[in-house]
Parts: C-alpha cells; structure tokens; sequence
C-alpha cells in the first residue's frame, strides 16, 4: 500500500518466497510419500528434541558410532518455514543408525510408558521400510531445491522481475 501511494502506477506483486512456501507446502500435502515422510519425521524429532533423555542417548550412540565426519543432531521442523525443510531430511539421514540404535535403547529401558513406547515402535518400523528411506532421500533432494530457491528469492539486491524469472 505505501508503495502504491508513493507509486500509483506500481504493479501489486505478492511475495515470491512466501508464494514458494505455500506451494511446496501444498504439493508436499498432496504427494503421499511426502506427506508419510514429512509426518514421521515430525514425530522423529518430537521424541528426540522434546526428551533431554533420549536426545542425550542419540548424543552417546554417535559418540560411540566413532563417526568419521561429524553430524550435527536433529533439527525441529518448523510449522510455517516450509522452504527449510532439506537440513531437516539430511539430519535425519545422517543419524539414520544412530536413530535406530536409539530406539532400541529406549525400548530396553523399563521407565517409557505406553504412550511414548508406542510412538518409538511406530517410528522405528516407518524407519526400517524402503517407503521411508525412499521418500527422505526425495524430500531432501527437493526441499534442497526449494530451499536454494528461497534464499535467493530473499536476497536484498532481488526485484520483482528477477523473482519471477528464478521461480521459471
């Protein structure tokens, strides 16, 4: 509207990353394998970063792993950034082992209730199908892309009209 006032002959032209977003989101939402993936890893994450206990015992494991190139730990999803989601995808296959070696360490333990038991189980067996492993892998080489696109559609030096030639 400022713009507008100041340049009455100004085009309206909606954010070109916010429009990116919504997109992605809405495609991720429609695609399936996308959508299962995007779910449990959701649910990979709350159990990790929402327990000190099990993130402390991912942290153990990959310590013990002795890995060569150390991986950073598991990174929330954000509810709105949808064009942030590739770091996420990659954390997650990083850890992959270390993942599963963890689930198997919670289950051990007496002290996890039903609740959080049953969501351990549901997703270990997620993890151990192609289903899962195929559609990470997809979710990070596309949300990489996305991702790149974001950032350079949010650069400072970037108008309209090189916005709509990247997003082409």
């Amino acid at each position: 509207k400022l713009i507008k006032v100041e340049q009455p002959n100004a085009l309206v032209t909606h954010c070109h990353a916010h429009s990116l977003s919504l997109s992605v989101k809405s495609t991720t939402e429609q695609c399936k394998i996308l959508s299962d993936v995007m779910n449990t890893s959701k649910e990979i994450v709350n159990l990790i970063k929402y327990s000190p206990k099990r993130e402390n015992i991912l942290g153990d494991i990959k310590k013990n792993l002795q890995e060569e190139v150390s991986t950073g730990g598991i990174l929330k999803l954000s509810a709105t950034r949808w064009t942030i989601r590739a770091v996420c995808f990659k954390r997650i296959i990083d850890n992959y082992e270390a993942l599963m070696l963890t689930w198997e360490k919670c289950l051990d333990e007496r002290s996890v209730d039903a609740e959080v038991r049953g969501r351990i189980i549901g997703c270990q067996a997620q993890m151990s199908t192609f289903h899962f492993f195929f559609g990470i892998h997809l979710g990070h080489r596309l949300f990489s892309q996305t991702d790149n696109l974001s950032k350079s559609l949010q650069t400072t030096k970037m108008s309209s009209l090189d916005g709509q030639r990247l997003t082409r």
